[in-house]
C-alpha cells in the first residue's frame, strides 16, 4: 500500500505552480536553522493530517529562495501563509497554537 503524502516539501520551481492550481493552500516558510520552525513541525504535520483532501499543505525552505520571500513579503520564520486561488489572504508568523491555527483555517476556508 502506497502512503499518501499529506505534508510536503515545495520547491521554488513549483512553488508558483502550486499555489495556482489548489484553491486552500497552506505554506509553512521555514528555514533548517530555524529552532521554532522546528517546534512547530509536529503542529503542522497534524494539521496536514486533520485537512488531508481539503486543504493542501507544504513546507517551503527560504535558505537561497529570496526571491520568493521577498515577493511574498517574508521576514521571520516560521511564517504561515493562507493562499486561496493563487493568492495570499493572510498569514501567522511564529510560534501559535493548533488551535489557533485550526481557527485561522475555519474562518478562511471554510
Amino acid at each position: 500500500m502506497m502512503k499518501e503524502i499529506i505534508y510536503t516539501d515545495l520547491t521554488a520551481d513549483k512553488f508558483e505552480k502550486v499555489i495556482l492550481e489548489k484553491d486552500h493552500v497552506i505554506i509553512e516558510f521555514k528555514a533548517k536553522w530555524s529552532g521554532v520552525s522546528h517546534l512547530i513541525n509536529p503542529i503542522i504535520k497534524g494539521i496536514a493530517k486533520r485537512y488531508q483532501g481539503s486543504v493542501d499543505v507544504y513546507s517551503f525552505d527560504t535558505d537561497g529562495n529570496f526571491e520568493i520571500i521577498k515577493k511574498y513579503g517574508v521576514s521571520k520564520l516560521p511564517t504561515l501563509m493562507f493562499f486561496n486561488e493563487g493568492k495570499p489572504i493572510d498569514a501567522i508568523v511564529g510560534a501559535h497554537s493548533k488551535m489557533e491555527i485550526i481557527e485561522r483555517i475555519e474562518s478562511l476556508f471554510n
